[in-house]
């Protein structure tokens, strides 16, 4: 399942460490670069690999929404969900997405294209609403007219083109 290239990219990764654990989140990412999500055998080679337990590897991968472990579309899009996003109109951004790609948070199109997620807090709370697409931020992806509560999708839109 891993690689051989993986691998040896891991293990250059492990060797320039104080611990082998501490490569675990960089080996995750190049794990799912390469297979689309980290499914459960890469799991427990990786926890092999970093001597942890693979609830530990697990544990990690429940905890940070940015890494897959179920295939998901070929492009990954996370909107920001915390307190600044939401303030500037992330709920509207969710029902615009699933309005118009045809699922829930959490789901994947029909064609495979695109899967929608919430993230807890991309980072980036001054640009807010915040979007992420296969690791791409996009900020500002809706403007907020306050008086009005509408929301404007502009720029959400031309990001939604361009990765088509």
């Amino acid at each position: 399942m891993i690689r051989p290239e993986i691998e040896k990219q891991i293990d250059a990764l492990v060797a320039r460490l104080p611990r082998p654990q501490a490569a675990m989140l960089p080996a995750l990412h190049l794990i799912q670069d390469d297979l689309g999500h980290v499914p459960v055998p890469a799991r427990e080679w990786l926890a092999g690999k970093l001597g942890v337990s693979p609830a530990a590897v697990e544990a990690v991968l429940s905890f940070y929404t940015l890494y897959r472990r179920e295939p998901g579309g070929k492009y990954v899009l996370h909107v920001c969900s915390t307190l600044p996003c939401a303030l500037r109109g992330c709920e509207q951004v969710f029902e615009y997405l699933e309005k118009i790609l045809g699922v829930e948070a959490g789901g994947t199109t029909a064609d495979g294209r695109f899967t929608l997620k919430r993230a807890e807090c991309l980072g980036a709370c001054d640009q807010a609403p915040v979007l992420q697409a296969n690791g791409e931020f996009h900020e500002r992806i809706a403007e907020l007219n306050p008086e009005t509560g509408a929301v404007s999708f502009e720029r959400l839109e031309a990001i939604l083109e361009n990765l088509k």
